[in-house]
C-alpha cells in the first residue's frame, strides 16, 4: 500500500470521527425535539386536516402532525411545544376560525396548578351535552317546520 493511500484512508477515518463526534455534540432535533407528542380520540375529526394548528387559550401552542383511524375513532397525533404547560383536564375540541372556516384544534380550559399533560398521553374529545341538546331541538324545529308546510300546502286546496 502507498503512502498516498494510507494519508487518504487515515483522513477518511479521521473526517468520519469528527463528522459523529459533530453529531452528537451539537442538538439537534432528532435528539432535543422542542415538542410532545399528544394523541387526541374524536368521534369525528370533521374534515381537519394534518398540519392544522393547535391553539391553547387562543395561543398557538403546536399542528396536527399526524391523523388515523382506530376502532372507528379519529386518532390525531399533535406536536405541542414543550414550553405550552397544557392542565391533563383541558377540553379539546375541534374548532373553525376565520372567513373560510379553517379547521384547528382548540384546547381549553384545565385547573391551574392540576396535572400537566406530558409526552405520549392520551386525552379524550370534550363533548358539551348542551351541543347536543341544541342539535336535537334543531332537528325537532325543523321536522315541526316541515310539517306546519304540509298543512298550509294541504289548506291552499
Amino acid at each position: 500500500m502507498s503512502r498516498e493511500t494510507k494519508i487518504g484512508i487515515a483522513v477518511f477515518f479521521l473526517a468520519l470521527i469528527i463528522g459523529a463526534a459533530g453529531l452528537f455534540m451539537t442538538p439537534s432535533r432528532l435528539f432535543h425535539r422542542n415538542t410532545y407528542e399528544i394523541h387526541a380520540v374524536f368521534d369525528n375529526a370533521q374534515g381537519i386536516r394534518e398540519n392544522a394548528q393547535v391553539l391553547y387559550a387562543g395561543v398557538y401552542v403546536g399542528n396536527v402532525r399526524k391523523i388515523r383511524v382506530e376502532d372507528g375513532k379519529a386518532i390525531l397525533v399533535m406536536d405541542i411545544k414543550k414550553s405550552a404547560v397544557i392542565p391533563a383536564d383541558a377540553r379539546f375540541t375541534i374548532d373553525t376560525s376565520g372567513v373560510v372556516g379553517d379547521l384547528y384544534v382548540k384546547i381549553s380550559g384545565g385547573r391551574p396548578g392540576s396535572t400537566p399533560l406530558s409526552d405520549g398521553m392520551t386525552v379524550q374529545e370534550y363533548k358539551s351535552d348542551r351541543m347536543d341538546q341544541l342539535m336535537t331541538k334543531a332537528g325537532h324545529l325543523l321536522d315541526t317546520a316541515k310539517s306546519m308546510q304540509q298543512n298550509i300546502e294541504e289548506l291552499k286546496k
